[in-house]
C-alpha cells in the first residue's frame, strides 16, 4: 500500500462536513491527513479529536487562503510520493484507494490519477451526473482513460479534487496558478499534458463531489466572476499552459 497525504483546505469550520470527509479516508497510519488553513481555523482543529488512526498534520497558512495558495503551500510541506485533495464537503468512496493501489504498479509513469466522480447537489443527495467519464469515451479520447491536449482543448471541465497526484511532478511543473481563478485547475491539466505528463482516469467511482453549496470557496469565487471574465479565463488558460510560473495576467473590461 502506497503512503499518501490527503490535503483538506479549510477556510472555515464545519465539523459536520469535516467528520464525513475524514471518515471517508482509510483509518491507517500510511495515510496522513493534512489540514491547511489560517491560524484561527487550525487552532480550532487542534482542539478536535477525529476518530481515525491516520496521522493528522495541521498546517498553518499565514499567506493567501484561496484554493490555489492553500494547495500549493500544503504540497510544499508534503513528504509522501503521492497526495490527494479532499474538499471539506466531499467524500471518497470506499474503493478509491484500493483501486489506486491496484492500478499503480501498471501505471507508475502516470502523474495524475483521476477518479470517476459522482456529482450530488448539496441539498439533495441523489446522483445528478458523473464527472470525468468522458475520458473513457471512444469518440473523445485516442486511448481509453488517458486525457491529452486534444481532449482538453475540446472540454475543460475535468474534476481536480479527489485526484491523486505525483508530488514531485506537481511541484516541478509549477502547481496551481492563483491568477487563473476558476480556470486554474483546467490550466494545470493543460500544462501537464503539454509537458507530456500522463493523466489517467481509473474507471471506478472514487469520489463524491457536492456542488452548489453557497458557502464553498468555489461557489463564492464563481459568483464573483462575470461571464466575459470567465470566458477570458478559459481562453487565457489555453495560452498560459506553456509557462510554469504564474504570469498574473489581468482581465480588463472592453
Amino acid at each position: 500500500m502506497e503512503k499518501m497525504t490527503i490535503i483538506i483546505p479549510v477556510h472555515e469550520i464545519n465539523f459536520e462536513y469535516l467528520n464525513k470527509a475524514v471518515e471517508s479516508i482509510p483509518s491507517n497510519k500510511k495515510y496522513t491527513i493534512a489540514f491547511v488553513g489560517p491560524i484561527s481555523v487550525i487552532e480550532e482543529l487542534n482542539m478536535k479529536d477525529f476518530n481515525t488512526k491516520a496521522n493528522i498534520n495541521l498546517i498553518v497558512n499565514t499567506g493567501d487562503t484561496d484554493f490555489c495558495s492553500q494547495i500549493n503551500y500544503a504540497v510544499s510541506k508534503c513528504t509522501t510520493k503521492y497526495f490527494s485533495i479532499l474538499e471539506m464537503d466531499d467524500t471518497y468512496t470506499p474503493i478509491w484507494f484500493n483501486n489506486f493501489n491496484k492500478y499503480l504498479p501498471h501505471y507508475d509513469d502516470v502523474s495524475v490519477f483521476l477518479p470517476l466522480i459522482k456529482m450530488v447537489k448539496y441539498d439533495n443527495p441523489d446522483v445528478v451526473s458523473l464527472g470525468n467519464e468522458l475520458s473513457w469515451s471512444n469518440a473523445f479520447v485516442d486511448e481509453n482513460g488517458f486525457i491529452n491536449s486534444e481532449c482538453l482543448e475540446s472540454y475543460y471541465d475535468f474534476m481536480f479534487s479527489g485526484a491523486i497526484f505525483n508530488t514531485n511532478d506537481f511541484i516541478e511543473y509549477g502547481g496551481l496558478k492563483k491568477s487563473l481563478m476558476i480556470a486554474s485547475t483546467y490550466e494545470f491539466f493543460l500544462r501537464m499534458a503539454y509537458n507530456s505528463k500522463k493523466i489517467f482516469t481509473i474507471p471506478k467511482i472514487g469520489y463524491i463531489h457536492t456542488f452548489g453549496n453557497p458557502e464553498s470557496y468555489t461557489m463564492k469565487t464563481a459568483s464573483s466572476i462575470q461571464q466575459k471574465h470567465g470566458e477570458w479565463l478559459i481562453k487565457l488558460a489555453q495560452e498560459e499552459k506553456y509557462f510554469k510560473e504564474d504570469r498574473n495576467k489581468k482581465f480588463e473590461e472592453e
